[in-house]
Protein backbone atom coordinates (compact mmCIF):
# COMPACT_ATOMS: atom_id res chain seq x y z
CA UNK A 1 0.00 0.00 0.00
CA UNK A 2 1.33 3.62 -1.03
CA UNK A 3 0.16 6.76 0.31
CA UNK A 4 1.31 10.16 -1.19
CA UNK A 5 2.96 12.14 1.75
CA UNK A 6 3.59 15.75 1.67
CA UNK A 7 5.23 16.50 5.29
CA UNK A 8 5.13 20.07 6.79
CA UNK A 9 9.61 20.63 6.71
CA UNK A 10 12.00 18.08 6.61
CA UNK A 11 13.11 17.68 10.07
CA UNK A 12 12.93 14.82 11.71
CA UNK A 13 9.82 15.01 13.67
CA UNK A 14 8.16 15.77 10.49
CA UNK A 15 9.50 13.65 7.81
CA UNK A 16 11.33 10.48 9.22
CA UNK A 17 8.84 9.96 12.03
CA UNK A 18 5.88 9.54 9.76
CA UNK A 19 8.04 7.35 7.01
CA UNK A 20 9.26 4.88 9.84
CA UNK A 21 6.01 4.04 12.11
CA UNK A 22 4.39 3.69 8.26
CA UNK A 23 7.09 1.46 7.24
CA UNK A 24 6.67 -0.18 10.43
CA UNK A 25 2.70 -1.40 8.98
CA UNK A 26 3.92 -2.08 5.58
CA UNK A 27 2.44 1.18 3.99
CA UNK A 28 5.36 3.24 2.09
CA UNK A 29 5.08 6.82 1.89
CA UNK A 30 5.34 8.41 -1.32
CA UNK A 31 7.63 11.81 -0.85
CA UNK A 32 8.42 14.89 -2.67
CA UNK A 33 12.50 14.95 -3.54
CA UNK A 34 13.94 16.32 -0.60
CA UNK A 35 15.50 19.48 -2.90
CA UNK A 36 11.92 20.33 -2.64
CA UNK A 37 11.46 20.13 0.96
CA UNK A 38 14.16 22.85 1.88
CA UNK A 39 15.70 22.94 5.01
CA UNK A 40 15.34 25.51 7.82
CA UNK A 41 15.56 28.89 6.70
CA UNK A 42 16.13 27.59 2.80
CA UNK A 43 12.42 27.15 2.47
CA UNK A 44 10.84 24.36 0.27
CA UNK A 45 9.39 25.05 -3.00
CA UNK A 46 6.04 25.12 -3.74
CA UNK A 47 6.17 24.73 -7.24
CA UNK A 48 7.98 21.73 -7.11
CA UNK A 49 5.46 20.21 -4.39
CA UNK A 50 2.63 21.21 -6.75
CA UNK A 51 4.68 19.22 -9.49
CA UNK A 52 4.92 16.03 -7.17
CA UNK A 53 1.38 16.00 -6.90
CA UNK A 54 0.13 16.39 -10.21
CA UNK A 55 2.38 13.08 -10.87
CA UNK A 56 1.03 11.41 -8.25
CA UNK A 57 -2.61 12.33 -8.72
CA UNK A 58 -4.44 8.55 -9.55
CA UNK A 59 -4.47 5.84 -7.98
CA UNK A 60 -3.11 6.66 -4.11
CA UNK A 61 -4.78 8.28 -1.24
CA UNK A 62 -2.95 11.37 0.09
CA UNK A 63 -1.94 13.35 3.18
CA UNK A 64 -1.10 16.59 2.15
CA UNK A 65 0.67 19.52 4.39
CA UNK A 66 -0.83 23.62 3.62
CA UNK A 67 2.40 24.64 4.90
CA UNK A 68 4.87 22.99 2.69
CA UNK A 69 2.58 23.53 -0.29
CA UNK A 70 1.72 27.05 -0.38
CA UNK A 71 4.50 28.18 1.47
CA UNK A 72 7.18 26.08 1.18
CA UNK A 73 7.11 24.96 5.34
CA UNK A 74 6.13 25.96 8.52
CA UNK A 75 8.86 28.38 9.16
CA UNK A 76 8.47 29.57 5.91
CA UNK A 77 4.67 30.14 6.76
CA UNK A 78 5.62 32.77 9.46
CA UNK A 79 7.62 35.16 7.29
CA UNK A 80 6.14 38.58 6.21
CA UNK A 81 7.70 40.51 3.43
CA UNK A 82 7.36 38.12 0.00
CA UNK A 83 5.92 38.02 -3.14
CA UNK A 84 2.12 36.54 -2.32
CA UNK A 85 1.45 34.11 -4.92
CA UNK A 86 -1.20 32.23 -2.08
CA UNK A 87 -4.33 32.58 -4.75
CA UNK A 88 -2.60 31.05 -7.87
CA UNK A 89 -1.16 27.99 -5.46
CA UNK A 90 -4.52 27.56 -4.26
CA UNK A 91 -6.60 27.44 -7.20
CA UNK A 92 -3.50 24.76 -9.12
CA UNK A 93 -4.38 22.37 -5.67
CA UNK A 94 -8.15 22.96 -5.51
CA UNK A 95 -8.45 21.50 -9.37
CA UNK A 96 -5.88 18.76 -8.22
CA UNK A 97 -8.51 18.15 -5.03
CA UNK A 98 -11.69 18.28 -7.64
CA UNK A 99 -9.93 15.24 -10.28
CA UNK A 100 -10.05 12.97 -7.50
CA UNK A 101 -12.55 11.15 -7.44
CA UNK A 102 -11.89 7.96 -5.84
CA UNK A 103 -9.02 8.51 -3.83
CA UNK A 104 -8.57 9.93 -0.08
CA UNK A 105 -7.10 13.91 0.54
CA UNK A 106 -6.15 14.51 4.29
CA UNK A 107 -4.85 18.02 4.79
CA UNK A 108 -3.54 19.17 7.67
CA UNK A 109 -2.53 23.24 8.28
CA UNK A 110 -1.72 25.33 11.05
CA UNK A 111 -3.09 28.45 13.01
CA UNK A 112 0.35 30.73 12.79
CA UNK A 113 1.76 30.90 15.92
CA UNK A 114 2.27 34.21 18.18
CA UNK A 115 5.60 34.70 17.95
CA UNK A 116 8.16 34.28 14.40
CA UNK A 117 11.05 32.31 14.44
CA UNK A 118 13.57 33.35 17.12
CA UNK A 119 17.21 32.72 15.11
CA UNK A 120 19.36 33.76 18.20
CA UNK A 121 19.16 35.53 21.58
CA UNK A 122 18.35 38.59 20.90
CA UNK A 123 15.23 37.77 19.28
CA UNK A 124 14.26 35.80 22.56
CA UNK A 125 14.75 39.21 24.65
CA UNK A 126 13.36 41.08 22.06
CA UNK A 127 10.25 39.48 21.53
CA UNK A 128 8.81 40.28 25.12
CA UNK A 129 8.08 43.82 23.85
CA UNK A 130 6.71 42.05 20.80
CA UNK A 131 4.43 39.91 22.94
CA UNK A 132 3.27 43.73 24.82
CA UNK A 133 2.07 44.96 21.45
CA UNK A 134 -0.16 41.74 20.21
CA UNK A 135 -1.66 42.21 23.44
CA UNK A 136 -2.89 45.39 23.15
CA UNK A 137 -4.00 44.43 19.52
CA UNK A 138 -5.77 40.93 20.42
CA UNK A 139 -7.20 41.52 24.11
CA UNK A 140 -9.35 39.15 24.97
CA UNK A 141 -12.29 40.67 23.91
CA UNK A 142 -11.73 41.80 20.35
CA UNK A 143 -11.29 45.66 19.32
CA UNK A 144 -13.60 47.04 16.35
CA UNK A 145 -11.66 47.51 13.09
CA UNK A 146 -11.31 51.59 14.04
CA UNK A 147 -9.64 50.69 17.36
CA UNK A 148 -7.75 48.05 15.48
CA UNK A 149 -6.18 50.32 13.06
CA UNK A 150 -5.75 52.91 15.63
CA UNK A 151 -4.05 51.04 18.04
CA UNK A 152 -1.64 48.78 14.98
CA UNK A 153 -0.05 52.39 13.73
CA UNK A 154 0.68 53.26 17.38
CA UNK A 155 2.56 49.64 17.56
CA UNK A 156 3.76 50.16 15.11
CA UNK A 157 6.49 52.51 15.99
CA UNK A 158 7.56 50.99 18.54
CA UNK A 159 7.95 47.15 16.39
CA UNK A 160 8.42 48.44 13.24
CA UNK A 161 7.43 45.22 10.86
CA UNK A 162 4.00 44.88 12.88
CA UNK A 163 1.76 45.72 10.04
CA UNK A 164 3.80 42.92 7.93
CA UNK A 165 2.83 40.66 10.72
CA UNK A 166 -0.29 41.49 10.74
CA UNK A 167 -0.82 41.29 7.19
CA UNK A 168 0.84 37.49 7.02
CA UNK A 169 -1.73 36.60 9.56
CA UNK A 170 -4.31 37.60 7.56
CA UNK A 171 -2.71 35.81 4.75
CA UNK A 172 -2.72 32.47 6.22
CA UNK A 173 -6.03 32.76 8.33
CA UNK A 174 -7.74 33.15 4.66
CA UNK A 175 -6.06 29.66 3.54
CA UNK A 176 -7.47 27.69 6.50
CA UNK A 177 -10.81 29.36 6.18
CA UNK A 178 -10.44 28.37 2.81
CA UNK A 179 -9.51 24.77 3.20
CA UNK A 180 -12.24 24.84 5.29
CA UNK A 181 -14.44 25.61 2.54
CA UNK A 182 -13.05 22.49 0.09
CA UNK A 183 -13.80 20.00 3.46
CA UNK A 184 -17.38 21.78 3.42
CA UNK A 185 -17.51 20.89 -0.46
CA UNK A 186 -16.27 17.67 -0.18
CA UNK A 187 -13.10 17.97 -1.99
CA UNK A 188 -11.03 17.47 1.16
CA UNK A 189 -11.79 14.21 3.45
CA UNK A 190 -10.67 15.15 6.18
CA UNK A 191 -9.11 18.39 7.67
CA UNK A 192 -7.22 18.87 10.58
CA UNK A 193 -6.15 22.53 11.76
CA UNK A 194 -3.91 22.38 14.48
CA UNK A 195 -2.83 25.78 17.10
CA UNK A 196 1.16 26.15 16.59
CA UNK A 197 2.40 26.80 20.06
CA UNK A 198 -0.07 28.43 22.20
CA UNK A 199 2.20 29.86 24.96
CA UNK A 200 0.15 32.09 25.01
CA UNK A 201 -3.27 34.05 23.80
CA UNK A 202 -3.73 36.17 20.88
CA UNK A 203 -4.41 36.65 17.03
CA UNK A 204 -3.65 32.31 17.46
CA UNK A 205 -6.76 31.99 19.45
CA UNK A 206 -8.77 34.67 18.27
CA UNK A 207 -8.57 32.98 14.95
CA UNK A 208 -8.85 29.93 16.56
CA UNK A 209 -12.16 30.95 17.81
CA UNK A 210 -13.42 31.78 14.50
CA UNK A 211 -13.03 28.89 13.01
CA UNK A 212 -14.11 26.52 15.38
CA UNK A 213 -17.46 28.75 15.20
CA UNK A 214 -17.03 28.55 11.70
CA UNK A 215 -16.72 23.93 11.28
CA UNK A 216 -19.69 23.91 14.71
CA UNK A 217 -20.71 20.27 13.26
CA UNK A 218 -18.75 19.23 10.96
CA UNK A 219 -17.07 15.91 10.98
CA UNK A 220 -14.79 17.03 8.49
CA UNK A 221 -12.47 19.45 10.18
CA UNK A 222 -11.04 19.09 13.32
CA UNK A 223 -9.22 22.16 15.41
CA UNK A 224 -6.21 20.49 17.56
CA UNK A 225 -3.36 21.88 19.53
CA UNK A 226 0.61 21.01 18.03
CA UNK A 227 2.19 21.43 14.29
CA UNK A 228 4.64 18.23 13.89
CA UNK A 229 2.89 15.75 14.86
CA UNK A 230 -0.04 16.30 13.07
CA UNK A 231 0.96 14.32 9.67
CA UNK A 232 1.24 11.23 11.72
CA UNK A 233 -1.94 11.87 13.13
CA UNK A 234 -3.36 12.53 8.91
CA UNK A 235 -1.76 9.48 8.29
CA UNK A 236 -3.57 7.07 11.47
CA UNK A 237 -6.69 8.68 10.46
CA UNK A 238 -6.67 7.95 6.99
CA UNK A 239 -5.75 4.42 7.63
CA UNK A 240 -8.65 4.10 9.71
CA UNK A 241 -11.26 5.34 7.23
CA UNK A 242 -9.66 3.34 4.79
CA UNK A 243 -9.98 0.08 6.66
CA UNK A 244 -12.84 0.98 7.51
CA UNK A 245 -12.37 0.11 11.51
CA UNK A 246 -12.68 2.34 14.42
CA UNK A 247 -10.30 2.54 17.93
CA UNK A 248 -10.84 3.03 21.00
CA UNK A 249 -8.26 4.53 23.66
CA UNK A 250 -8.70 4.44 27.23
CA UNK A 251 -6.19 7.71 28.57
CA UNK A 252 -4.94 6.70 32.13
CA UNK A 253 -3.24 9.69 34.08
CA UNK A 254 -0.26 9.49 36.54
CA UNK A 255 -2.48 11.86 38.23
CA UNK A 256 -6.02 13.08 38.40
CA UNK A 257 -5.25 16.28 39.91
CA UNK A 258 -2.11 16.63 37.35
CA UNK A 259 -4.35 15.93 34.16
CA UNK A 260 -6.31 18.83 34.44
CA UNK A 261 -3.16 20.78 35.11
CA UNK A 262 -2.00 23.26 32.24
CA UNK A 263 0.81 22.46 29.81
CA UNK A 264 2.98 24.90 28.98
CA UNK A 265 2.69 25.04 25.05
CA UNK A 266 -0.85 24.40 24.47
CA UNK A 267 -2.42 27.05 27.27
CA UNK A 268 -4.89 24.06 27.60
CA UNK A 269 -5.46 21.45 30.26
CA UNK A 270 -3.17 18.20 29.36
CA UNK A 271 -6.54 16.37 29.66
CA UNK A 272 -8.29 18.54 26.79
CA UNK A 273 -5.05 17.74 24.50
CA UNK A 274 -5.54 14.23 24.79
CA UNK A 275 -8.93 14.64 23.73
CA UNK A 276 -8.48 16.87 21.26
CA UNK A 277 -5.89 14.59 19.67
CA UNK A 278 -7.96 11.50 20.12
CA UNK A 279 -10.74 13.49 18.30
CA UNK A 280 -8.07 14.66 15.91
CA UNK A 281 -6.91 11.01 15.30
CA UNK A 282 -10.36 9.75 15.04
CA UNK A 283 -9.99 7.70 17.82
CA UNK A 284 -13.19 6.76 20.56
CA UNK A 285 -12.82 7.02 24.50
CA UNK A 286 -13.73 4.14 26.09
CA UNK A 287 -13.10 3.17 29.83
CA UNK A 288 -12.58 -0.24 29.56
CA UNK A 289 -12.39 -2.79 26.83
CA UNK A 290 -10.50 -0.35 24.24
CA UNK A 291 -8.01 -1.41 21.67
CA UNK A 292 -4.91 0.55 23.47
CA UNK A 293 -4.39 1.38 26.95
CA UNK A 294 -2.93 5.87 27.06
CA UNK A 295 -1.08 5.67 29.64
CA UNK A 296 0.02 9.75 30.43
CA UNK A 297 2.59 10.56 33.05
CA UNK A 298 1.56 14.11 34.10
CA UNK A 299 3.17 17.26 36.56
CA UNK A 300 1.75 16.81 39.66
CA UNK A 301 2.15 20.71 40.36
CA UNK A 302 1.85 21.74 37.03
CA UNK A 303 4.22 21.05 33.82
CA UNK A 304 7.83 22.52 33.46
CA UNK A 305 10.78 23.05 31.14
CA UNK A 306 12.66 19.31 30.99
CA UNK A 307 16.00 21.35 31.94
CA UNK A 308 15.15 22.21 35.41
CA UNK A 309 13.91 19.03 36.67
CA UNK A 310 15.69 17.10 39.54
CA UNK A 311 15.41 13.43 39.50
CA UNK A 312 13.37 12.55 42.77
CA UNK A 313 11.27 9.55 43.01
CA UNK A 314 7.53 9.81 43.26
CA UNK A 315 5.76 6.94 44.74
CA UNK A 316 2.67 7.53 42.37
CA UNK A 317 4.87 7.50 39.16
CA UNK A 318 5.72 4.12 40.66
CA UNK A 319 3.06 3.11 41.27
CA UNK A 320 1.74 4.26 38.00
CA UNK A 321 4.71 2.23 36.08
CA UNK A 322 3.53 -0.49 37.93
CA UNK A 323 -0.13 -0.36 36.13
CA UNK A 324 1.65 0.17 32.76
CA UNK A 325 3.91 -3.42 33.24
CA UNK A 326 0.57 -5.03 34.61
CA UNK A 327 -1.42 -4.06 31.39
CA UNK A 328 1.56 -4.73 28.96
CA UNK A 329 2.01 -8.39 30.70
CA UNK A 330 -1.71 -8.87 30.19
CA UNK A 331 -1.69 -8.68 26.68
CA UNK A 332 -3.17 -4.89 26.26
CA UNK A 333 -1.41 -2.52 23.40
CA UNK A 334 -0.05 -0.26 25.44
CA UNK A 335 0.91 3.48 24.87
CA UNK A 336 3.12 5.68 26.95
CA UNK A 337 2.92 9.66 26.54
CA UNK A 338 5.45 11.10 29.36
CA UNK A 339 4.16 14.99 29.81
CA UNK A 340 5.35 15.60 33.23
CA UNK A 341 8.12 18.81 31.48
CA UNK A 342 8.24 19.67 28.27
CA UNK A 343 10.94 19.40 25.81
CA UNK A 344 11.97 16.32 26.76
CA UNK A 345 11.48 13.03 29.07
CA UNK A 346 11.02 13.17 33.07
CA UNK A 347 14.25 11.18 34.23
CA UNK A 348 12.73 9.72 37.13
CA UNK A 349 9.92 7.91 35.14
CA UNK A 350 11.83 6.87 32.59
CA UNK A 351 14.25 4.77 34.49
CA UNK A 352 11.58 3.35 36.35
CA UNK A 353 9.59 2.60 33.14
CA UNK A 354 12.75 0.74 31.72
CA UNK A 355 13.44 -1.00 34.52
CA UNK A 356 9.82 -2.82 34.26
CA UNK A 357 8.61 -3.07 30.89
CA UNK A 358 9.74 -4.33 27.67
CA UNK A 359 10.15 -1.26 25.85
CA UNK A 360 9.51 -2.70 22.26
CA UNK A 361 6.69 -4.15 23.84
CA UNK A 362 4.66 -0.34 23.74
CA UNK A 363 2.89 0.72 20.79
CA UNK A 364 3.90 3.88 21.04
CA UNK A 365 5.92 5.96 23.25
CA UNK A 366 6.94 9.90 23.44
CA UNK A 367 8.20 12.73 25.43
CA UNK A 368 9.81 15.19 23.36
CA UNK A 369 8.91 18.92 22.46
CA UNK A 370 5.39 20.07 23.70
CA UNK A 371 2.18 17.50 25.20
CA UNK A 372 0.72 17.86 21.75
CA UNK A 373 3.75 16.59 20.34
CA UNK A 374 4.55 14.20 22.60
CA UNK A 375 0.69 13.06 22.86
CA UNK A 376 0.17 12.98 18.69
CA UNK A 377 3.11 10.89 18.11
CA UNK A 378 2.87 8.39 20.91
CA UNK A 379 -0.91 7.57 19.62
CA UNK A 380 -0.43 7.84 16.07
CA UNK A 381 2.22 5.37 16.53
CA UNK A 382 0.39 3.04 18.84
CA UNK A 383 -2.64 3.69 15.99
CA UNK A 384 -1.01 2.16 13.29
CA UNK A 385 0.58 -0.54 15.16
CA UNK A 386 -2.50 -1.82 16.23
CA UNK A 387 -3.86 -1.67 12.64
CA UNK A 388 -0.83 -3.27 11.14
CA UNK A 389 -0.78 -5.99 13.81
CA UNK A 390 -4.17 -6.72 12.92
CA UNK A 391 -3.14 -6.84 9.39
CA UNK A 392 -0.46 -9.37 10.37
CA UNK A 393 1.57 -6.26 8.29
CA UNK A 394 3.27 -5.11 11.71
CA UNK A 395 7.07 -5.08 10.67
CA UNK A 396 8.54 -5.30 14.04
CA UNK A 397 12.30 -4.63 13.54
CA UNK A 398 11.60 -1.37 12.14
CA UNK A 399 9.10 -1.15 15.27
CA UNK A 400 11.97 -2.01 17.40
CA UNK A 401 14.54 0.82 15.91
CA UNK A 402 12.15 3.52 16.11
CA UNK A 403 11.04 2.89 19.98
CA UNK A 404 14.98 2.61 20.06
CA UNK A 405 15.32 6.03 18.50
CA UNK A 406 12.57 7.60 20.99
CA UNK A 407 13.98 6.58 23.89
CA UNK A 408 17.71 7.72 22.52
CA UNK A 409 16.28 11.83 21.78
CA UNK A 410 13.49 12.20 24.00
CA UNK A 411 15.16 10.58 26.80
CA UNK A 412 19.24 10.20 26.50
CA UNK A 413 19.49 13.81 24.32
CA UNK A 414 16.47 16.32 24.99
CA UNK A 415 16.20 15.26 29.05
CA UNK A 416 20.40 14.83 29.72
CA UNK A 417 22.83 15.96 26.67
CA UNK A 418 20.78 18.72 24.66
CA UNK A 419 21.21 20.77 28.07
CA UNK A 420 24.85 19.95 28.63
CA UNK A 421 25.31 21.65 25.04
CA UNK A 422 23.08 24.49 25.59
CA UNK A 423 25.05 25.60 27.96
CA UNK A 424 28.45 24.91 27.11
CA UNK A 425 27.25 26.68 24.00
CA UNK A 426 26.30 30.00 26.46
CA UNK A 427 29.89 29.58 27.70
CA UNK A 428 31.58 29.88 24.45
CA UNK A 429 29.71 32.36 22.50
CA UNK A 430 27.66 30.51 20.74
CA UNK A 431 23.80 30.19 19.63
CA UNK A 432 22.08 27.51 20.10
CA UNK A 433 19.08 28.07 17.87
CA UNK A 434 21.34 28.56 14.90
CA UNK A 435 24.95 27.37 14.62
CA UNK A 436 27.74 29.74 13.27
CA UNK A 437 30.97 27.97 11.18
CA UNK A 438 32.88 28.09 14.33
CA UNK A 439 30.41 26.20 16.44
CA UNK A 440 28.87 23.73 14.08
CA UNK A 441 32.51 22.08 13.65
CA UNK A 442 33.24 22.12 17.64
CA UNK A 443 29.49 20.85 18.96
CA UNK A 444 28.04 18.71 16.87
CA UNK A 445 31.20 16.41 17.01
CA UNK A 446 31.05 15.96 21.06
CA UNK A 447 27.35 15.53 20.80
CA UNK A 448 27.87 12.67 18.36
CA UNK A 449 30.53 10.62 20.49
CA UNK A 450 28.45 10.95 23.43
CA UNK A 451 25.17 9.75 21.67
CA UNK A 452 26.64 6.61 20.41
CA UNK A 453 27.91 5.76 24.00
CA UNK A 454 25.00 6.07 24.93
CA UNK A 455 22.95 4.13 22.74
CA UNK A 456 25.45 0.93 23.40
CA UNK A 457 24.68 1.42 27.00
CA UNK A 458 20.75 1.84 26.55
CA UNK A 459 20.75 -0.96 23.60
CA UNK A 460 22.69 -3.36 25.51
CA UNK A 461 20.75 -3.04 28.70
CA UNK A 462 17.52 -2.47 27.62
CA UNK A 463 17.17 -4.14 23.89
CA UNK A 464 19.73 -6.98 23.26
CA UNK A 465 17.23 -9.55 24.24
CA UNK A 466 14.57 -12.06 23.23
CA UNK A 467 11.30 -10.42 22.70
CA UNK A 468 7.52 -11.27 23.30
CA UNK A 469 5.24 -8.73 22.27
CA UNK A 470 1.13 -8.02 21.90
CA UNK A 471 -0.10 -5.87 19.51
CA UNK A 472 -4.23 -6.37 19.07
CA UNK A 473 -3.94 -9.76 20.55
CA UNK A 474 -1.55 -10.59 17.85
CA UNK A 475 1.54 -12.52 19.74
CA UNK A 476 5.46 -11.63 18.39
CA UNK A 477 8.38 -13.45 19.97
CA UNK A 478 11.66 -12.33 18.56
CA UNK A 479 15.39 -11.64 19.38
CA UNK A 480 17.41 -8.38 18.96
CA UNK A 481 20.69 -9.88 18.28
CA UNK A 482 22.81 -6.89 17.58
CA UNK A 483 22.78 -2.71 16.44
CA UNK A 484 24.64 -2.87 13.02
CA UNK A 485 24.62 1.05 13.19
CA UNK A 486 23.68 4.03 14.73
CA UNK A 487 23.83 7.17 12.29
CA UNK A 488 23.59 11.35 14.32
CA UNK A 489 23.07 14.31 12.59
CA UNK A 490 21.87 17.73 13.76
CA UNK A 491 19.63 18.14 10.55
CA UNK A 492 18.82 22.09 11.40
CA UNK A 493 22.29 23.19 12.62
CA UNK A 494 21.12 23.94 15.82
CA UNK A 495 20.46 21.79 19.60
CA UNK A 496 16.65 21.76 18.90
CA UNK A 497 16.45 18.70 17.55
CA UNK A 498 18.45 15.56 16.55
CA UNK A 499 18.34 13.04 13.71
CA UNK A 500 18.42 9.31 14.57
CA UNK A 501 18.67 6.56 12.82
CA UNK A 502 19.59 2.64 14.15
CA UNK A 503 19.78 -0.37 12.07
CA UNK A 504 19.22 -3.57 14.17
CA UNK A 505 19.71 -7.29 13.44
CA UNK A 506 16.70 -9.32 13.98
CA UNK A 507 16.11 -13.21 14.32
CA UNK A 508 12.21 -13.71 14.87
CA UNK A 509 10.39 -17.25 15.20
Amino acid sequence: MKIVFVPIDDRPCSLLFPLKISRAAGIDLLVPDRSYLGKFLSFGSPEGILKFLIANSDGHDAVVSLDMLIHGGLVASRVMDRKDDTAERLAVFEDWLACRKKEKTMVFSTITRTLPTLLNETDVIKSGSFIKSLRKLYPNRPLSDCDFEETLSKETKKNPFLSEYVKARNRNFSINLKACEWAEKGLVDFLIIGLDDVLCSGPNTHEASIISEKIKGSDRVVLCKGADELGMIAIARLLMSKFGVGVSVAPRYSSYKGSFSHSIYENSPVRNVVEETLRATGCVMRENSSDIEFFCSVAEKGQKEVEVQNIVKSDLKKAFVNDIARAAEGGATVAVADLSYSNGADRAFTYELLQRIDPVGLAGYAAWNTSANTIGTALAHAVISLLSARRRKHDIKTHSEFIFERFMDDYIYQSFIRAKYKLKCMTKGFSALKFDESANLEIPPLIFGEMRLEADKIFNRYFRKRHVVFFGGYERTFDLISMNSFNVCLPWRRLFEISLNAEFEVQTY
